[in-house]
């Protein structure tokens, strides 16, 4: 009778921690998942700036080579 009531709390102890470790899981997927789209918007609102000042300066320097601008 021991023996069974061991098993079953011992059922019971790793139901309940395979239960927590997949809401870790869930919870780590969530959090990669913000960091990843906050991570693309920082890099975004840093990157973008520099790609139109290197754009808009390949554009002059290809109009002065074209002779439009001096």
């Amino acid at each position: 009778m021991v023996g069974l009531m061991t098993g079953i709390a011992t059922i019971g102890f790793l139901w309940l921690a395979f239960k927590l470790v997949a809401l870790g899981f869930r919870v780590l997927g969530w959090l990669l998942r913000i960091a990843l789209v906050l991570g693309l918007i920082w890099l975004g609102l840093f990157t973008l700036p520099v790609l139109l000042i290197v754009g808009a300066a390949a554009v002059w320097e290809l109009l002065r080579t074209v002779g439009i601008v001096h």
